[in-house]
């Protein structure tokens, strides 16, 4: 047997139902038992058309010998016959059911990704699912559950933003300023003229560094956090090289989050040409989704 974690989402009709539903049909797919449930949060939506009503989140643990895809087309099945209906990315939905891990198993294919790829950036994913898998090991990530959500909660903690091969992702820094602008995070020292440029083996890569504000929105203030006291909330890898989400990262955009992960694990979003090319709202989710809980 495996297992499987699951993610849980719904915001249309009755989210409370809905989700007592879902477990009791979970309980019932084939091969498939129920391990645990975490305790159920509301939060805001986010990402998606506005002025969505709230979701309620939560997670599951399974043991199950279906494979990855077999027990994906089981929860696509589920979610059809609840009610869900596929008519806008990131809309208002009747009920989610989203495979975040199969034991330690990474995939990247169009019909399924493992771990999940937004995954460790959402707070209302891994409160949950820390909940009930703290000792869970991020096959891609050098920590446990427990451990990247303590860093994902932490609001004086540093997201920073990578861009490889920002040459392919047009105007991304100006992306990523809107993005920060609209969501209540400020720069922590550098504007983005000035941010630090490197080399990733034969790739160009820069970076810019956020930190959650309530105030109002400056491109420079003044550094008042040491280099050395800057922990790593969050890593936003922007990837030039790569197309759309299901395209494994290169070796050398590897070593770039291996390197970063070793000293400072902390969650990562890969976001890919696909991601950036409609404008700042992939970002401006991600960095919302992280501050979603606190």
């Amino acid at each position: 047997m495996s297992s499987a974690l699951v993610g849980f989402g719904s915001n249309l009709g009755d989210p409370v139902r809905q989700f007592e539903r879902a477990i009791e049909q979970l309980a019932q797919l084939p091969e498939t038992t129920l391990d645990r449930v975490a305790s159920p949060v509301w939060v805001p939506a986010v990402g998606g058309p506005p002025d969505q009503p709230h979701f309620l989140n939560s997670a599951v643990r399974l043991q199950t010998g279906l494979s990855p895809q077999a027990l994906r087309a089981q929860l696509y099945d589920l979610e059809s016959q609840l009610g869900r209906v596929r008519d806008e990315p990131w809309g208002p939905r009747a009920i989610d059911l989203d495979l975040l891990f199969y034991d330690h198993e990474v995939q990247f294919d169009p019909e399924l990704i493992l771990p999940h790829p937004w995954m460790a950036i959402r707070s209302f994913v891994m409160k949950p699912a820390a909940e009930i898998a703290p000792d869970w090991v991020h096959p891609l990530m050098p920590a446990t559950l427990e451990q990247l959500w303590d860093r994902l909660r932490d609001p004086d903690g540093i997201v920073h933003v990578w861009f490889v091969e920002p040459a392919a992702l047009p105007d991304v820094k100006s992306l990523a300023w809107k993005a920060a602008g609209q969501t209540g995070f400020q720069p922590v020292a550098s504007p983005p003229e000035h941010a630090p440029s490197q080399r990733i083996g034969k790739r160009h890569a820069d970076s810019i560094e956020l930190r959650q504000s309530d105030g109002p929105w400056q491109k420079s203030p003044p550094d008042r956090i040491p280099a050395g006291e800057r922990s790593a909330r969050a890593y936003v890898v922007l990837d030039g090289t790569a197309e759309a989400p299901f395209v494994p990262p290169t070796p050398e955009v590897n070593a770039l989050i291996r390197g970063r992960m070793h000293p400072h694990p902390a969650p990562l979003l890969r976001l890919t040409q696909r991601d950036m090319a409609a404008g700042p709202g992939r970002l401006a989710a991600a960095l919302l989704a992280l501050r979603a809980i606190s």
